[in-house]
């Protein structure tokens, strides 16, 4: 695609750069997404739009992805961004947005997981 600027072979860029491909893409999609929340939790935003995502009490992995469209809409093109900003490998941006989907899941189960990496937050932290 003309907008996307994804790799797929290793040896275009050179190992090291592979591996800051996961580093800037966990913290590119990480800082979006934060932004982005705190965006939906502003008043008049929270009522019409990131409210649906928290009607949720009995809270399930599923409810994780469980949000209004235009929320879902948001939190995607962060990721889709990131792939037209900067020459990211395609695995690397893969394995980035299925550890992030887990961790969300993880989030939103209800049980009280202590992060798995030093960088991941528990839940109760998301909780709060």
């Amino acid at each position: 695609h003309p907008f996307l600027k994804v790799y797929y072979d290793v040896s275009t860029r050179g190992w090291l750069h592979f591996w800051f491909d996961f580093v800037l893409v966990y913290f590119w999609v990480d800082i979006w997404a934060y932004t982005a929340h705190r965006f939906l939790h502003m008043k008049w935003i929270y009522k019409y739009i990131h409210k649906w995502h928290h009607r949720y009490k009995s809270p399930t992995a599923f409810s994780a992805f469980a949000m209004n469209p235009i929320e879902f809409i948001t939190f995607q093109t962060g990721g889709i961004l990131c792939c037209c900003c900067f020459s990211i490998h395609i695995m690397a941006f893969f394995g980035v947005v299925v550890y992030i989907a887990y961790h969300g899941q993880v989030d939103h189960s209800g049980i009280d997981f202590e992060g798995e990496m030093p960088w991941t937050p528990s839940v109760a932290f998301h909780d709060k």
